[in-house]
């Protein structure tokens, strides 16, 4: 979503929808050839699994390809993508979880709670968000053993300090920039209600704040999802490739109102009390959090 279309947050939890699928893009393919370094598994004479960067191909795939095309199916670990000329390619994926990004637009509308969203928020005395956020960033869970320590914070519910290498402070709170990763409790006219794991935060959103989707799996995608892939091959055959990176990027938009079922269902529950007003009183859209940190 970007700013030049604006999101109104509905004061009532809405409509949980799906948009229909958009297919556009122009596939293409390009070869370059590259020697990998060789690690120190290569050098033993033991096989190269599918690991980290360049050096991580397997025996023989040590030629850089880079393809975009359309996702034609997935299944477990390998992907299917149509090129531009009709030739469908299997990708492995990556061991490394964020290695593939599915990158979407969405709308407030498609948020409801147990949702896992991430934000860059600047918080002033008590916790307490200065402003609407420019962008909220919905993902799921994903493993983190094996991942560097920025890439779990991004993953781990918490008020993470934004610039690398500043301390979390040993007593009180101090205000400044900071990474927000928690739960979605409740929404409202205010904003959104995440449980950072450490206390309930409220997360402002104006008109201008952007909605996100960026899921590390492929449980979104579908036929027709424009694809960019970098990775290895082993010359002459283009079409089984060892990826690297993979981004799926959809034309469609997530939340848009196309009249999926369950409105009924949906209506009914609009009418409660949103769940942050439950558990901690209409205090929070008035911008006071008792349980800061």
């Amino acid at each position: 979503m970007s700013p030049s279309s604006p999101s109104r947050f509905c004061g009532r939890l809405p409509v949980w929808l799906f948009a229909a699928l958009a297919v556009g893009s122009c596939p293409a393919v390009t070869v370059t050839a590259a020697q990998p370094p060789a690690t120190d598994a290569a050098q033993a004479g033991q096989p190269r699994g599918v690991g980290t960067d360049a050096s991580a191909a397997t025996p023989g795939f040590d030629t850089v390809i880079e393809v975009t095309g359309t996702v034609v199916g997935a299944r477990g670990k390998t992907l299917m993508v149509e090129r531009a000329d009709g030739e469908q390619v299997t990708v492995w994926l990556h061991e490394d979880p964020t290695r593939l990004r599915f990158i979407a637009d969405a709308k407030p509308a498609y948020l409801r709670k147990g949702m896992m969203v991430r934000a860059e928020a600047s918080l002033g005395p008590g916790a307490i968000p200065t402003g609407p956020v420019g962008k909220v960033e919905i993902f799921q869970a994903i493993p983190l053993a094996g991942l560097p320590h920025s890439a779990k914070e991004r993953f781990t519910p918490g008020i993470h300090p934004a610039k690398k290498g500043d301390a979390r402070p040993q007593a009180g709170f101090v205000p400044g920039d900071y990474g927000v990763v928690g739960m979605v409790i409740g929404m409202d006219t205010a904003g959104i209600y995440l449980n950072t794991g450490q206390s309930p935060l409220p997360l402002p959103v104006g008109a201008e704040t952007e909605f996100t989707l960026n899921v590390n799996n492929t449980s979104l995608v579908q036929p027709g999802d424009p694809v960019s892939i970098e990775g290895f091959h082993q010359p002459p055959d283009e079409t089984q490739i060892k990826a690297n990176s993979v981004v799926i990027r959809p034309e469609r938009v997530f939340g848009d109102d196309e009249g999926l079922p369950n409105r009924r269902q949906t209506r009914r529950g609009s009418r409660r009390t949103p769940a942050a007003e439950q558990a901690y009183g209409r205090q929070l859209p008035n911008g006071r959090n008792p349980n800061a940190p």
